[in-house]
């Protein structure tokens, strides 16, 4: 049985690519991307994003100084979260986190790299979307975010309801009051289900030509706050 990078079932993410399709053109994904908006400036929300890929990858081509990570982890989570720095604990595991990002971007092994994730994932306050988040500033052509919005776009497809990609939690508002509950992972079982979804979105880039997967991952994200879609 052919199988994904990340050992996934490859007719199985062929399944997954099909029914994306069938709910989202091509011209509707590309329309969503364009319409991307996030961050302080979010009139260019597309260059503030490209700055901090910049700077990132900047800290990663001179070799993921330990005494720098804390500021750059920092540096995409002011970013991805309004403002907030990194969780606590990730002050005193810096040493675990440069070798999660070496990891991932070596893409040597996929086993180690899912094992890495999900120990990323165990580490007090850090979620999928936080993870995916320092992930997707590595290679943003091949990386990207698993959030609340990406996800609850998604949570339909394979088995549906949040059980193929499960959805995660959104800040409740007036506005999303109605917003789908979040879908409890183990750390392990939520490594895979993020690079099933990593092999979805290659799937998609390569059917639509579309050069990046982290657009992919912005027209989802903008998709994903349509209310229609998360009342599905």
């Amino acid at each position: 049985m052919p199988k994904t990078f990340f050992g996934n079932d490859i007719n199985e993410i062929k399944l997954l690519r099909d029914e994306f399709m069938n709910c989202f053109s091509r011209s509707t994904l590309l329309t969503a991307i364009d319409s991307f908006k996030w961050g302080k400036n979010s009139e260019d929300s597309k260059k503030e994003r490209e700055e901090v890929t910049h700077k990132f990858k900047l800290w990663l081509s001179n070799g993921k100084p330990i005494v720098d990570a804390q500021a750059h982890a920092d540096l995409v989570m002011e970013w991805g979260f309004n403002g907030q720095k990194s969780p606590k604990s990730l002050s005193e595991n810096l040493a675990e986190f440069c070798n999660f990002i070496s990891t991932w971007e070596k893409k040597d092994s996929a086993s180690d790299m899912k094992n890495l994730l999900a120990r990323n994932l165990q580490v007090k306050g850090i979620g999928i979307a936080r993870s995916s988040k320092w992930l997707c500033f590595i290679n943003p052509e091949e990386l990207c975010i698993y959030d609340s919005r990406v996800s609850v776009t998604l949570r339909t497809f394979g088995k549906g309801k949040g059980k193929t990609f499960p959805t995660v939690g959104r800040k409740k508002t007036n506005r999303t009051s109605d917003f789908p509950n979040p879908n409890f992972r183990k750390p392990e079982k939520m490594a895979e289900d993020y690079c099933k979804f990593l092999d979805l979105v290659d799937a998609i880039k390569l059917e639509y030509q579309i050069d990046s997967a982290s657009k992919i991952e912005m027209g989802l994200f903008m998709l994903g706050d349509n209310p229609n879609i998360w009342r599905k």
